[in-house]
């Protein structure tokens, strides 16, 4: 081979990567949160916007409730993978160290990615490595620190964005509140029902936001930064030293039951006009043209927006006034027949739940027309609103020409 040809080869080679390379950086995107905390990368066009708001919302909410300021560490990698190229791919997360310099923790994901408790939870452990190994990062072949359950599955709880606290009597596991003690001796429930796993969730969630009051967050932080897993056989439980378990029981305790209020973890069933006005903000979110469910079908990313829709109906179902329960059922059978039913048929069911709505409300008002009648009736005393106006002397009467004329005649009689 001569030497200009060698030279052809070369360069030809050096262009095709080259182009490779920049085929590569333009298929890529990717997207690092305001405080650093995480960094998105997924394939052009694949709509990652959405997700990356999620993760958004997470740090915002992390932060807020940890009270940790905006730092230089290195963020947490969250990558999406085509669905199309790995079906089987679930929620991962891995954590390397950078030759003992620094951490590199990595979320894997398919896209679009199901947003629920699990992938709360994951995000929530990586915001919490990444605090732990931010000073010192892992040696290599040392096992990767593992936090309680019912720490990772609360802040996940806090910080996913549209999900809800779930407790009522049906829900807990047992017919008496455990003992804060006994509660973060449990395992956080694999195999039982989403409503048994909802309350644990909710529960967890709680415990956390309990710890955090006061000077709780700054113990907490110290506590992060130097964690070591306890030995459960000698420790109830892994917990910050200096939050006082009594006192955060009772403030746990006070949470479930409700009785403090201005709290926005604490739910009890709400009333009809409460339940459509809650279920009319969530669908105000939708990007669609009238909020429309069914023109999802037709917008980049409609699953991704459908699931975290499904998600905060599913919350709302669970504190929803009867009535409205109906309407709810059918948005979520709406929302999951997004890519099965043609826009048509969408939009004719869509119009019914619309109608639903309606009749919903008209019946609502003449429930309470009924019931404010019926406490009316039933009662025993007087308001006292009027008294002044009977007590009143009545005005002296007026009598014109033809008022006389009666008179005189009443006074003949016929």
């Amino acid at each position: 081979m001569s030497l200009k040809n060698s030279r052809l080869l070369v360069t030809g080679a050096f262009f095709l990567f080259c182009l490779f390379a920049e085929s590569e950086l333009y298929s890529k995107t990717s997207f690092v949160t305001p405080g650093g905390t995480f960094e998105l990368i997924g394939e052009r066009g694949s709509d990652e916007r959405s997700f990356f708001h999620l993760l958004v919302n997470n740090e915002e909410k992390f932060q807020g409730l940890t009270g940790y300021p905006v730092s230089a560490d290195p963020p947490v990698l969250v990558v999406l993978h085509p669905f199309k190229e790995n079906p089987s791919l679930k929620n991962t997360l891995r954590v390397d160290s950078l030759e003992g310099r620094s951490t590199k923790i990595q979320i894997d994901c398919s896209y679009p990615p199901e947003v629920n408790g699990e992938l709360g939870e994951i995000l929530a452990r990586a915001m919490l490595l990444r605090k732990h190994y931010a000073n010192q990062p892992p040696q290599s072949g040392v096992t990767i620190k593992s936090f309680p359950s019912w720490l990772t599955r609360g802040i996940g709880l806090v910080c996913n964005p549209g999900a809800g606290f779930v407790l009522s009597s049906e829900l807990t596991p047992d017919t008496e509140v455990p003992s804060l003690e006994k509660f973060l001796c449990q395992k956080a429930p694999v195999s039982e029902s989403d409503q048994v796993l909802e309350a644990y969730n909710s529960m967890a969630a709680l415990a956390v936001k309990a710890g955090m009051r006061g000077e709780g967050a700054k113990a907490f932080r110290d506590w992060i930064g130097h964690f070591n897993a306890k030995d459960p056989r000698v420790s109830f439980s892994d917990w910050p030293d200096s939050w006082s378990l009594g006192k955060v029981e009772r403030l746990w305790l006070l949470l479930i039951a409700g009785q403090e209020r201005g709290d926005e973890g604490t739910l009890s069933i709400l009333g009809t006009i409460s339940s459509l006005k809650k279920y009319d903000e969530i669908l105000s979110g939708l990007p669609t043209q009238a909020h429309s469910i069914a023109l999802l079908k037709k917008e980049k990313g409609g699953i991704f927006t459908s699931q975290q829709l499904s998600s905060r109906l599913s919350a709302l179902r669970l504190q929803a006034n009867p009535l409205v329960i109906p309407l709810i059922d059918r948005t979520l059978n709406l929302l999951s027949q997004i890519n099965r039913q043609s826009l048509k048929k969408l939009l004719a069911e869509e119009k019914k739940i619309s109608d639903l709505q309606g009749l919903i409300l008209k019946q609502s008002r003449a429930i309470e027309d009924y019931l404010d009648w019926y406490e009316m009736t039933k009662t025993r005393t007087k308001s006292g609103l009027f008294e002044r106006f009977l007590a009143a002397p009545l005005p002296p009467v007026k009598k014109g020409p033809v008022g006389r004329y009666l008179d005189a005649v009443e006074e003949r009689g016929w």
